[in-house]
C-alpha cells in the first residue's frame, strides 16, 4: 500500500467546511477517483501501446485520431 504524507492530507482537506465537500458531486473523493483512474488508464494505455501520448514513435503507427471535414 501507499503510503500518503500528512501534509498531502492536510493540504486536501485546507478548505474543508463540511461532508459535501468529501462525498459530493464536486468533492474531493470524487475528484481523487476520477483523477486516479484517469491517470491509471492513461499509463496502461502507454504500456499498451509502447510509447507516451504525443510520443513521435505514435506517428503513423494508425492508432492516432483523425478528424475528416466532409465538404
Amino acid at each position: 500500500m501507499v503510503e500518503i504524507r500528512q501534509e498531502v492530507i492536510d493540504e486536501f482537506l485546507g478548505d474543508y467546511k463540511g461532508r459535501e465537500d468529501l462525498v459530493g458531486p464536486d468533492g474531493l473523493f470524487r475528484t481523487l477517483f476520477r483523477r486516479l483512474i484517469e491517470s491509471a488508464g492513461g499509463a496502461e494505455l502507454e504500456m499498451h501501446l509502447g510509447y507516451e501520448k504525443g510520443s513521435p514513435a505514435g506517428r503513423g503507427s494508425g492508432n492516432s485520431y483523425i478528424r475528416f471535414k466532409w465538404e
